[in-house]
C-alpha cells in the first residue's frame, strides 16, 4: 500500500510532536542521572576525609599548603590531591559530569588529567568540588582574620550534621578547590554553585551527601557559632 505526499507528512509530523513531547523527559532523567553520580563522588570524598581523620587524630586535611604570600606552592598541593596523593580517592570521584561538559581550553585539559588521576598537583586546582576552608579546612581568607587558621578537629564541629564540609563549587580558575564563604556584610554569596537543576551537591561534616535546591542552598547557615572548625583557633568558645 503506497502513502500519499500528505499522509506521509501527517506522521512526520507526529513523530516530531512525540519526539518535542518526550526530549524534555528525557533530559531531565539525563539530569537526575548526572545529579545522582556528582552525590555518589561527594559521598566517597566525603568518606575519603572521614577516613583522613581517623589517621590523623581526628584532623580534617588542610586545605593547601600553609605559608608566607610569596609561597606558590601554597596553592599548588591541596586538599585534593593530597587525598588521592595519600591514596584515598582517585582523581575521577573529584569531577562532577555537568562541570566537564561546561569546560574549555586550559580548563578541559585540567580536568581531564584530574579525570585520569594525574600525579601533578596543580591539576587539582580546578576540580568540580570545593572544600570548607574557612570553617574545615583552616584557610587565610576568613573575615576578619589575616593569618592562616589549622585545619579543624571532629570535636571543633557543634553541629556536623548541618556543617557543609564539600559541595558544587563555581569559585572558578586555580583557587576551585575551596569554597568562598558570603560577605558579613551581605554584599558577596557563597561560592556553592547551582550546578544541578538551580541547586547544587552537598556533603557535610557527618559524611551525608544531599542536593539543596536553589532555595536550600541560600538558606545554608554560615555561622561561627554554628561551625566552629578554624573558627575556634580565633574565637574561643566556652
Amino acid at each position: 500500500m503506497d502513502f500519499t505526499l500528505i499522509e506521509l507528512l501527517i506522521v512526520i509530523a507526529i513523530i516530531a510532536l512525540l519526539a518535542a513531547m518526550l526530549l524534555p523527559a528525557l533530559q531531565k532523567a539525563r539530569e537526575r542521572g548526572r545529579t545522582t553520580k556528582c552525590l555518589s563522588n561527594l559521598r566517597q570524598l566525603g568518606a575519603s576525609i572521614i577516613s583522613y581523620t581517623s589517621d590523623y587524630s581526628d584532623t580534617y586535611p588542610p586545605v593547601n599548603r600553609t605559608g608566607n604570600s610569596g609561597d606558590s606552592a601554597k596553592y599548588t598541593w591541596n586538599w585534593a590531591f593530597g587525598l588521592r596523593d595519600k591514596g584515598y580517592i582517585k582523581g575521577v570521584m573529584m569531577i562532577c559530569d555537568n562541570i566537564l561538559n561546561q569546560s574549555t581550553g586550559n580548563q578541559l585539559t585540567y580536568v581531564l588529567e584530574v579525570r585520569a588521576n594525574t600525579v601533578t598537583a596543580s591539576r587539582y586546582t580546578r576540580i568540580s568540588y570545593g572544600y570548607n576552608a574557612g570553617h574545615i579546612g583552616g584557610s587565610g581568607n576568613v573575615p576578619g582574620i589575616a593569618k592562616y587558621l589549622p585545619p579543624a578537629k571532629i570535636k571543633d564541629l557543634r553541629s556536623p550534621s548541618k556543617t557543609v564540609m564539600l559541595g558544587d563549587n563555581n569559585l572558578g580558575g586555580d583557587t576551585n578547590y575551596a569554597i568562598r564563604m558570603p560577605s558579613a556584610n551581605g554584599s558577596s554569596s557563597s561560592s556553592l554553585s547551582a550546578a544541578h537543576n538551580k541547586g547544587c551537591n552537598i556533603t557535610w561534616a557527618d559524611g551525608h551527601a544531599t542536593h539543596a535546591s536553589a532555595v536550600e542552598r541560600r538558606k545554608i547557615i554560615w555561622d561561627k557559632d554554628q561551625y566552629m572548625g578554624a573558627f575556634a583557633r580565633q574565637f574561643p568558645q566556652p
